[in-house]
């Protein structure tokens, strides 16, 4: 599962990322809605006939989606009660896009480890250097 920081990375020109998605199939790479929708605020500043928008477009047209479901729900609701316990609160976009990874079980691919490190259960990469 992709990070909005990866999105935005490759619709930056990062040939890194880009490269490294070429070594999965398809049904393997996917974002959150969550990821969607921050992505999405991030091109509402862009005009529908920009290269960036059209490339990020594409990309989006090309990537699984998974919908933030009760499951999901349900771990962000643990996954926010375990975080306050020990006095480590996160973002809410954050929480909300770990609690979807560890709910399907998914490896969360992002730049942004120092505020998944704290989330107990996810499982996360980093791609980015």
């Amino acid at each position: 599962m992709l990070d909005t920081d990866v999105l935005i990375g490759i619709v930056r020109g990062d040939h890194t990322l880009a490269s490294k998605l070429t070594e999965f199939q398809d049904f393997e790479i996917g974002i959150s809605s969550i990821v969607e929708m921050e992505f999405r605020v991030g091109l509402s500043g862009l005009t529908a006939d920009s290269h960036k928008y059209l490339r990020a477009t594409k990309l989006l047209d090309a990537l699984r989606v998974y919908q933030f479901d009760s499951t999901a729900a349900a771990a962000a609701a643990n996954l926010r009660a375990s975080l306050a316990k020990v006095g480590k609160p996160t973002g809410k976009y954050d929480l909300l896009i770990g609690a979807h990874a560890i709910a399907m079980n998914r490896v969360l691919i992002t730049g942004n480890t120092k505020d998944y490190a704290n989330m107990p259960g996810l499982m996360f990469d980093t791609w980015v250097k």
